[in-house]
């Protein structure tokens, strides 16, 4: 299910996923997969200005198709902003603050994700 409205000079977008990956050999949940994920996304523009912020939730999760460990991955939330500024249609710079709240947390079993994340970058378009 989707959902996009306007407010204050601000697009949001948002976004609620109720997954039932079903392993048909088992008939249990696919490893991996949360049951439920939420996303919200504010964008806006203003002048030569961009800004983004973008937070998503994910549910637990197993670590594997088989349950035979029963290890449980746990939900998380990230959260993640964005700015830019247009010099011209060419070129533009951007600044992207990605898991601004340093959140820990892991996809697969052993494997932590990458904590706060900071790009700046150019972009030139010919």
């Amino acid at each position: 299910m989707t959902l996009d409205t306007e407010l204050l000079g601000w697009q949001f977008d948002a976004n609620i996923d109720f997954n039932q990956a079903i392993n048909k050999s088992t008939g249990l949940q696919k490893g991996r997969r949360p049951n439920r994920s939420i996303g919200i996304n504010a964008f806006k523009a203003s002048g030569k200005w961009k800004q983004s912020i973008y937070w998503t939730a994910k549910s637990w999760a197993w670590d594997k198709d088989a349950h035979t460990d029963n290890i449980k991955l746990g939900g998380y939330g990230l959260l993640n902003l964005t700015t830019g500024y247009n010099f011209n249609e060419e070129l533009n710079a951007y600044f992207n603050l990605a898991n601004a709240l340093n959140k820990e947390y892991e996809m697969a079993k052993g494997y932590k994700n990458p904590g706060r994340n900071i790009t700046l970058g150019l972009n030139y378009s010919f």
